[in-house]
């Protein structure tokens, strides 16, 4: 697993500086936070960003956030080539479930949350419609490194082994660019089933992501 991720990023890597060569290329580091947005029919629910409930563990809420780097490569006067790879967290609500000990005597209802960790790589083209504004989209992929699910109530966590290593996104994103600074809000969508193995059968389990990005200009 850590094999294919280094060979995924020194091939992305590899590719982008070869074609920036004959380019005016600018690099930016990027921190970002983003919202997870569960579809199908899962029962989950997205995280916030941040919050505090006192009837929850943790009572503050941190959701998810990412670091990485990217670079911009000018095609042309409108065209921009944007490549970047980030190390994020996702975070949701699982679906809650009313449980009963082995005399049927009622437990309550119990509350959980996931996280995820990923490592990303996108690709998109961008158009500037304005001075320092571009839209675009391309492809992205999503290598999950690990997933696990918290439940305080019971002081419990366990991994997630059902969900597929790597997943194919559809990006499609809004920037500000100055020369030192870019904002940028992404929509990534999953084109794929999340599950794998038998629940992939008769079950399907699908997510996109909300993306704010900030990146501070290195080169």
């Amino acid at each position: 697993m850590k094999i294919k991720l280094s060979l995924l990023f020194l091939l992305s890597v590899l590719f982008f500086n070869s074609f920036a060569q004959s380019k005016t290329a600018e690099y930016f580091f990027t921190i970002s936070t983003n919202v997870y947005l569960p579809g199908g029919s899962s029962g989950k629910s997205s995280y916030p960003i941040l919050g505090y409930n006192d009837d929850y563990k943790p009572s503050f809420q941190i959701g998810g956030f990412g670091l990485g780097a990217g670079v911009f490569i000018p095609l042309s006067d409108k065209l921009l080539l944007k490549a970047q790879g980030n190390f994020s967290r996702y975070a949701y609500w699982d679906q809650s479930h009313f449980l009963t000990d082995v005399n049927a005597v009622p437990l309550g209802t119990v509350y959980s949350h996931s996280y995820d960790y990923t490592f990303g790589t996108t690709g998109t083209l961008h158009y500037s419609f304005a001075e320092k504004f571009s839209m675009g989209t391309g492809l992205g992929f999503q290598v999950l490194l690990t997933s696990f699910s918290i439940i305080p109530k019971f002081d419990m966590s366990f991994s997630n082994k059902d969900y597929k290593t790597v997943m194919p996104m559809l990006p499609f994103e809004l920037t500000y660019k100055s020369e030192k600074f870019t904002f940028s809000t992404r929509y990534e969508l999953a084109l794929l089933n999340r599950l794998k193995g038998d629940l992939a059968d008769y079950k399907t389990e699908k997510y996109s992501l909300l993306v704010f990005e900030a990146g501070f200009r290195i080169k």
